[in-house]
């Protein structure tokens, strides 16, 4: 499945590898409302809260900061496609080089499974 939004792929994230906002927050030690805000899409995400998620999941630092900015992009051309000044193609183009036509790895591997978590230490 894609999604529309970096929240909407960021909460399925979450639920495929069993945490909550809270639970989240609290593994990384930030305010549960900062993730709820990035899930809801009324926040962004930072270098910070992206360093701190990719050691939760351990991935790179950057992952999370450059998936939301490759949304944000995405939207920006939306709604350049929305008021006529791109194609269809072009919009379909962006959307494969952002990455964004295809799901996160961290919800799919290549046997469907959910990717493991590192365990607090």
């Amino acid at each position: 499945m894609l999604y529309k939004t970096f929240g909407a792929e960021f909460s399925a994230i979450l639920e495929r590898n069993g945490y909550s906002c809270a639970g989240v927050g609290g593994k990384i030690k930030v305010p549960c409302n900062r993730i709820s805000d990035i899930v809801r899409n009324r926040r962004g995400v930072t270098a910070e809260t992206s360093f701190l998620l990719g050691r939760l999941f351990d991935v790179h630092a950057g992952y999370f900061i450059m998936r939301y900015t490759a949304y944000i992009s995405l939207q920006d051309m939306q709604e350049r496609f929305d008021a006529g000044l791109v194609t269809q193609a072009e919009l379909s183009e962006t959307q494969t080089a952002l990455g964004l036509d295809q799901p996160s790895h961290l919800l799919y591997d290549q046997l469907n499974a959910p990717v493991e978590c590192k365990s607090a230490a």
